[in-house]
């Protein structure tokens, strides 16, 4: 029922699809000074059906990042600490910006 108390039909049909490969990734190499709650994480994608790797601390390396390295995953969770940054590339007139955003822990 809805807020004012009429029946919904709910459609039975969604949008919404899951990754095909069922494998969840959790890199956290800051887990040390920005605790997280990761047994939780893996706990609920465990019950989803996820085989779950973490890896903690100096466990992470440089290659874990790698797009070679995270394609085998369908799910990717990665915690850390950072800020944002703009690279200019200049070509006559046109003028080509990167940016990465990393989720900035408080």
């Amino acid at each position: 029922m809805n807020a004012g108390g009429k029946s919904v039909k709910l459609n039975q049909k969604s949008n919404y699809s899951t990754p095909s490969e069922k494998k969840a990734l959790i890199l956290a190499p800051f887990q040390f000074k920005l605790p997280q709650h990761l047994a939780s994480l893996s706990m609920y994608l465990s019950s989803a059906g996820y085989d779950v790797t973490t890896l903690v601390d100096d466990q992470v390396t440089i290659n874990h990042f790698s797009g070679d390295y995270l394609k085998q995953y369908g799910v990717i969770y990665i915690s850390t600490h950072g800020g944002h940054s703009f690279l200019s590339l200049r070509k006559g007139l046109l003028s080509l910006y990167f940016f990465l955003i990393f989720r900035i822990h408080q």
